[in-house]
């Protein structure tokens, strides 16, 4: 159950940005050479199985458990605060 008119429209619009011959290439670098058949998108789509749980970032927290029982706890401002990098890669869907 998707929930909403919105939330329907929202999820048919991700779902054509992954179906060739769907929205515009946006943000297209011109040095990319793709195969036939193949568009560029500049985020991923997330395809969501419901309605994304209300959770405020006062509220959000990151938790890790060790095997040997020892926890770690990331509030939402600590967790942005730690090392991060950006990584670019080629992703490709084969569907069909």
């Amino acid at each position: 159950m998707i929930g909403s008119k919105a939330n329907a429209r929202r999820a048919a619009r991700q779902l054509m940005a992954m179906t060739p011959g769907g929205p515009a290439q946006r943000d297209r670098p011109q040095d990319v050479d793709l195969p036939p058949g193949q568009h560029w998108v500049s985020e991923f789509p997330a395809l969501p199985a419901g309605p994304p749980p209300a959770v405020t970032k006062a509220d959000w927290a990151f938790t890790v458990a060790t095997e040997d029982g020892r926890t770690r706890r990331w509030d939402w401002a600590a967790f942005r605060g730690l090392p991060s990098q950006r990584i670019s890669v080629d992703l490709h869907c084969v569907t069909g």
